[in-house]
């Protein structure tokens, strides 16, 4: 049976703990990463995981453009107001 990586950290966890009382599980964590294989051998290879972590997957948006009164418009006479500048805002204070 092929070892897992929770089981894999868990058993360098044990193995160093035992000799250093100061030794934390992160540093099992990096300990454990060197000579491990994962991938298609490995027991995470499910045919049906795979497609679920694509499904449910967030997507995100296309982000918007910024609203404000940094550029010049064409009908400025219609603006009323628009954000101060930083440095006009501190003057004003």
């Amino acid at each position: 049976m092929v070892e897992t990586w929770i089981q894999r950290v868990v058993r360098v966890f044990k193995e160093k703990k035992a000799k250093n009382p100061n030794y934390k599980y992160k540093q099992a964590m990096s300990d454990a990463k060197i000579g491990y294989v994962s991938g298609a051998s490995g027991p995470t290879s499910v045919s049906g995981l795979s497609s679920i972590s694509t499904s449910t997957k967030k997507r995100r948006g296309k982000k918007r453009k910024q609203r404000g009164g940094s550029g010049v418009a064409d009908n400025a006479s219609t603006l009323t107001g628009g954000r101060k500048s930083r440095k006009k805002r501190r003057k004003t204070r």
